[in-house]
């Protein structure tokens, strides 16, 4: 269970080339960030394992453990039910991610709340809380990478 004076939070960006993440502070400072190549084209097993070890080099990497973490954001590609964290849609009909339940799987292996959605809506999300879109209305957020996407 997370105790409720967790300070820090783990973000995911599982992409087609790559995957990264980072550990952050309550003001959105990223504390320490690791890159690896993805294993997406993999089983989602797979990805999920890949996840839970970059979870836990970057708890290490700054002496933390579960309990200071608030949670695990993931973003990816696709269509993503963010309430759900369910995969229903993905850019290649055949994909084995359609109607994996990705926040159920990673949430199983890290042991902290998981919230998965769309790269491009995590990415506004940040913007819009702690980067370039902090003090404006309306926005764009276009998120270019292995495929394209955004958000408004």
């Amino acid at each position: 269970m997370t105790d409720t004076r967790a300070e820090f939070a783990i973000g995911i960006d599982v992409g087609g080339t790559k995957i990264s993440g980072g550990i952050v502070d309550s003001t959105g400072r990223i504390l320490h960030k690791l890159k690896h190549k993805s294993l997406l084209q993999s089983a989602p097993l797979r990805v999920a394992e890949q996840i839970e070890g970059l979870t836990n080099q970057l708890l290490k990497s700054q002496g933390l453990t579960e309990r200071d973490i608030i949670g695990v954001g993931i973003g990816t590609g696709g269509q993503i039910d963010y309430r759900t964290g369910h995969v229903i849609g993905a850019v290649n009909p055949t994909s084995p991610w359609v109607g994996v339940q990705l926040r159920d799987i990673v949430a199983e292996r890290v042991n902290m709340p998981v919230i998965v959605d769309n790269d491009g809506n995590c990415a506004a999300l940040g913007e819009m809380m702690f980067g370039a879109a902090r003090d404006v209305r309306d926005f764009i957020c276009i998120v270019i990478g292995t495929g394209i996407g955004g958000a408004i």
